[in-house]
């Protein structure tokens, strides 16, 4: 739904809070523009507090998140575990468990 129509959704709902998210990546360019948008309808909707947020995946067992530089006026940092952080990068969790069971990976290096 767009931003709005989440605002609206929250209000009949009568929520004093929203926590806006979007899924981004390091190549996101729009995320200035998404935060100004949240920015400005904390103005046109004063009666309700919004939370401008971003969600990412983890990328590698040192931590790294897949997100752009240059996040200003980004309220929360979700972060996304869907894919297991490996050494060269995301694994899906079903790899993992291939791995597990053919003892080229133990549940302890996992």
């Amino acid at each position: 739904n767009s931003l709005e129509q989440n605002i609206e959704s929250a209000r009949a709902r009568n929520l004093s809070t929203l926590g806006c998210v979007e899924h981004v990546r390091v190549d996101s360019n729009w995320v200035a523009d998404y935060v100004s948008a949240v920015h400005a309808a904390r103005t046109q909707y004063p009666d309700i507090t919004l939370m401008c947020g971003v969600e990412a995946k983890i990328l590698d067992i040192s931590g790294r998140i897949d997100v752009p530089l240059g996040m200003q006026g980004v309220d929360r940092i979700y972060i996304a575990d869907h894919q297991w952080p490996g050494i060269s990068g995301p694994m899906h969790p079903a790899v993992v468990q291939q791995q597990i069971a053919a003892g080229t990976l133990t549940a302890e290096q996992a």
